[in-house]
C-alpha cells in the first residue's frame, strides 16, 4: 500500500456528547419529509459545497479558514458509506492546502475550485482519490472578507460555467495574459474555459450561490434579500439608461415587508450582532437552490430553497410567473420548511443529488458574522473559533423515502447517455448534457435530432437543442421546431439561440411570429434577440413594434424593447407615438428613447423629434421632453439652438408658452439645454409665476405648476 493511498481514512466515530438522536431532536420538519444525519465531525469539518461526480460520488468542500484563513487548510474530501446503513463513514482527503475556497463544480472528470484569487482544476489521473493535477484556470478574483468571495460555480443550461460576484470584484485574467485583466465590477460573470472566453452577465446581488430552473433562469439571494431574478444578460443593455440594478429584478418575494421578509425561527432566537433590528426576519439569507430532484412531488418541484444562517433555518418559496419575471410566494404561513433550536446549526448552502434527496451543508459555528461587521466591544466577548472543528451534512427526503442511485455514464453508450436528457432529476439531465459536450458528441447527433422534435417531455427537447447547439449540430429544422414547441420554455431557450441563427430566413420569419407568442416572457426574450439582430432597421419592424403594444406596461419587457430600439430610437419613436395615444408603458418607453436620441443623435435628428411633437398629446409631450433634456445633458458635444432646424424650434417655443405649467416647465428644461434666449414674455411668466407660488389663497394645483415655471428664474429671484 503505498503512502498516497492511506489518505483514505477510516474513522470511528467518538462518543460524542450529542448522539444523533438529540442533534435531530432540536428540528422541526416539514410533516411530510424526513431528516437524517448523514456526516458529522470529525468525518467532515465546516462544509460549504456538496457535488456529486458523474459516477454519482460526494465531494465536500470544507472551510476551516472562516473567518479567519491564516494557517488553515481548507480541502476537498469525498465520502463513502461502507456498510450500507444510509451514513457516510469514510473520509478521503482529494485535494487540500486551500486557504481560501468555497464552492467546486464537476468538470471534465475533475473538479474546478473557486479559490480566490484564482480558479484552479483539480483531477485525479491515477485512480488513487487523490487529485494528482492542479492547475490555474483564471486568476485575479479579489480576496477580502471571505463572505463576499467570488463564489457559486454552476454549469448553464447553455453550457457555460457561472459564478456569483459575492461582492468583492477584483479583474480576472487568463494565466498566459496578465496584463489585459477584465474588470468584474458589481457584475456576476460566465466563462467558456475551452475557448477563453469570460463575460459579464449583468448585476450581481453579491451574495453566496446561484440557482438555474428547469429552463435556465437565473436565481440570487444576498443577506435580507432573501430572493432576486435575473430577468435577461446584461450585456442587451449597452448603451441604455437604467437604474442601479440593470436587468437584475432584486426582490421577488411577496411578502417582503420593506427591505427584508419575515421568518420563523424556532427556540431562543438571536440577532445580527450588528443590526439587532432585524430579528425575526432574514439577516443571512444564503446558500439558494432550487428544487427539480423529482423525488419530492409536484408541489415541491420547482420550488426554491434559501437558508439563513443567523435564524438556524430553511426557507421554501414557490415560484409563480409575474409578467416577464417572476415572483415568489411561502411554502406555508407562519412556518419554515426546516428550522432548529440549535443556535449553532448553520445552514450555508444546500444540495440535490442523483437520489432526489437534498443535502443540507451545516458549517456549525457558535459565532457566524465576519468580525469586520461585529463592534469590538462585543467580539472582545466572543469565541470566533468556536465549531471550527465541527461540521455536519444533512439529508432531506420525503417520508416515502428516495431510491438510492448509481448512475451509469459511458462515453461507449452515448444512447444511454441522451436518454437521460428526459430523466425527472435535473441532476441526470445536466450531468449527461455536460458530458454529451465534454466528450464531444457528434455521433449522438441523430438521437438529438429525433428527441428535440418528437420527445414527449419538454426537458428532454430542450436538453437536446442546448447539447445539439453546442455540437455545432442543430439545424435550421431543429430550431424552427423548437421556436413553435408546445412549451414556453422551450420556445424561449429556442429564441436565445435563434440569435445566432438570424441569417435564415425561415429561423427569422419563425422568430418574428413570436411577437404574439401567448407568454410574456417568450415576447420579451424575442424583444431581445430580434432587436439586437436586426439593429438600426428594428424601429421600424412591424414585430417589435407589436411588443411595444403589447407589452410596454411591463417594466422588464419595457426594459427589452428599449435595448431592441437602441440603435434607431427615432425611428421608434415616430411609430410608437404618431397618430397614437401611448399607454402608460409606451409612454415610460418614449421617454427612455428621446433620452438616447438626444443623446446620441445628430442635430438633424433631434430637429426631427421636436417637430414631430406638435401632433402628439401632452402626456407624450411631456414624457418625450423629460427624455430629451436628461439626453441633452449626457452629450459629450452639445448642441446649440442655431444646429436646430426651424420647425424643430418653432415646436420647441409653442410648449414653452403652454398654458399646461407641467409641459411648459419640461419644455423651459429643453431650452436651457440648447441655451435659448428667455423672451420678454417668458421672464414676465416667471414673475407671475413666483407670484403664484407664494399665494396661500391659490389653488394648490396651480400653485405646485407655478413652482415647476418658478424653477427656472434667475437665482436671485
Amino acid at each position: 500500500m503505498s503512502l498516497r493511498t492511506l489518505f483514505v481514512l477510516m474513522i470511528a466515530l467518538p462518543a460524542f456528547a450529542e448522539t444523533a438522536e438529540e442533534i435531530l431532536a432540536t428540528f422541526e420538519v416539514h410533516p411530510d419529509f424526513n431528516l437524517e444525519l448523514v456526516a458529522r465531525e470529525p468525518l467532515v469539518v465546516d462544509p460549504v459545497d456538496l457535488r456529486f461526480d458523474e459516477h454519482g460520488r460526494p465531494y465536500v468542500m470544507e472551510f476551516p479558514g472562516y473567518p479567519d484563513p491564516e494557517g488553515a487548510n481548507g480541502a476537498i474530501v469525498t465520502l463513502d458509506d461502507t456498510d450500507g446503513d444510509g451514513v457516510w463513514d469514510v473520509r478521503t482527503v482529494f485535494a487540500d492546502g486551500f486557504q481560501v475556497a468555497d464552492s467546486i463544480l464537476p468538470w471534465r472528470g475533475g473538479l474546478l475550485v473557486a479559490s480566490p484569487p484564482d480558479l484552479i482544476f483539480v483531477k485525479d489521473t491515477d485512480g488513487d482519490n487523490r487529485a494528482d493535477v492542479r492547475e490555474v484556470l483564471m486568476s485575479g478574483f479579489d480576496v477580502g472578507n471571505q463572505q463576499h468571495n467570488y463564489n457559486g460555480l454552476s454549469y448553464g443550461l447553455d453550457n457555460w460555467i457561472y459564478g456569483a460576484n459575492g461582492g468583492n470584484q477584483g479583474k480576472p485574467f487568463w494565466p498566459d495574459a496578465p496584463d489585459a485583466p477584465m474588470p468584474l465590477g458589481s457584475d456576476d460573470f460566465r466563462v467558456d474555459l475551452d475557448a477563453k472566453v469570460f463575460e459579464k452577465i449583468g448585476r450581481s446581488t453579491g451574495g453566496f450561490g446561484l440557482a438555474f430552473d428547469t429552463f435556465g433562469r437565473l436565481y440570487e439571494t444576498h443577506n435580507t434579500v432573501h430572493v432576486s431574478h435575473l430577468v435577461f444578460h446584461g450585456d442587451y443593455l449597452e448603451g441604455v439608461p437604467t437604474g442601479r440594478g440593470g436587468s437584475l429584478d432584486w426582490d421577488i418575494s411577496d411578502h417582503s415587508e420593506g427591505s427584508t421578509a419575515r421568518i420563523y425561527a424556532i427556540g431562543e432566537q438571536e440577532t445580527r450582532v450588528n443590526h439587532p433590528e432585524q430579528s425575526g426576519y432574514f439577516s443571512g439569507a444564503c446558500g439558494i437552490t432550487y428544487y427539480g430532484g423529482g423525488a419530492f412531488g409536484e408541489e415541491f418541484n420547482g420550488n426554491l430553497f434559501v437558508c439563513d444562517v443567523v435564524l438556524n433555518l430553511i426557507h421554501r418559496d414557490v415560484l409563480v410567473p409575474n409578467g416577464a419575471s417572476f415572483e415568489t410566494a411561502r411554502g406555508r404561513d407562519g412556518v419554515e420548511f426546516i428550522a432548529s433550536t440549535d443556535r449553532s446549526f448553520r445552514p450555508v448552502n444546500l444540495s440535490v443529488g442523483p437520489d432526489g434527496a437534498m443535502y443540507i451543508l451545516d458549517m456549525h459555528r457558535d459565532v457566524i458574522e465576519h468580525p469586520e461587521w461585529i463592534p469590538d466591544e462585543i467580539e472582545v466577548n466572543l469565541d470566533l473559533e468556536a465549531g471550527k472543528d465541527q461540521g455536519r451534512i444533512f439529508k432531506i427526503t420525503p417520508k416515502s423515502g428516495v431510491d438510492s442511485q448509481q448512475p451509469s455514464f459511458s462515453k461507449d453508450n452515448l444512447d444511454g447517455a441522451v436518454a437521460e436528457l428526459a430523466h425527472p432529476n435535473k441532476w441526470y439531465r445536466d450531468t449527461a448534457q455536460r458530458l454529451l459536450v465534454e466528450w464531444a458528441a457528434e455521433d449522438a447527433a441523430p438521437a438529438l435530432h429525433d428527441m428535440v422534435k418528437n420527445h414527449k417531455t419538454p426537458h428532454a427537447r430542450l436538453h437536446a437543442l442546448w447539447t445539439l447547439h453546442h455540437l455545432n449540430e442543430l439545424d435550421n429544422d431543429d430550431l424552427v421546431a423548437a421556436l413553435a414547441d408546445e412549451s414556453a420554455g422551450v420556445r424561449e431557450n429556442a429564441v436565445h439561440i435563434a440569435a445566432q441563427y438570424t441569417d435564415s430566413r425561415k429561423v427569422r420569419s419563425e422568430l418574428e411570429t413570436l411577437a404574439s407568442d401567448s407568454n410574456p416572457r417568450v415576447r420579451m426574450t424575442t424583444a431581445l434577440v430580434l432587436g439586437d439582430a436586426i439593429g438600426s432597421k428594428a424601429g421600424n419592424n412591424d414585430a417589435l413594434l407589436a411588443i411595444a403594444r403589447s407589452d410596454a406596461d411591463d417594466p422588464w419587457t419595457r426594459l427589452a424593447l428599449a435595448t431592441a430600439f437602441n440603435e434607431a430610437p427615432t425611428d421608434a419613436l415616430r411609430a410608437l407615438l404618431d397618430d397614437h395615444a401611448p399607454s402608460d408603458g409606451e409612454a415610460a418607453l418614449s421617454e427612455t428613447l428621446a433620452q438616447i436620441a438626444a443623446r446620441d443623435a445628430s442635430p438633424r435628428d433631434l430637429s426631427s423629434i421636436l417637430a414631430a411633437t406638435s401632433s402628439w398629446g401632452a402626456n407624450a409631450q411631456r414624457t418625450v421632453l423629460n427624455g430629451i433634456a436628461s439626453g441633452l445633458d449626457l452629450r459629450d458635444e452639445k448642441v446649440a439652438a442655431d444646429d436646430i432646424s426651424k420647425e424643430g424650434s418653432t415646436a420647441l417655443a409653442e410648449l414653452v408658452d403652454s398654458e399646461n405649467g407641467q409641459l411648459a416647465s419640461v419644455a423651459w428644461r429643453v431650452a436651457d439645454e440648447l441655451s435659448l434666449p428667455r423672451t420678454e414674455a417668458q421672464l414676465a411668466r416667471i414673475a407671475r409665476a413666483i407670484e403664484t407660488a407664494g399665494d396661500g389663497d391659490a389653488n394648490l394645483d396651480a400653485r405646485l405648476d407655478a413652482l415647476e415655471l418658478a424653477s427656472f428664474a434667475p437665482l436671485e429671484d
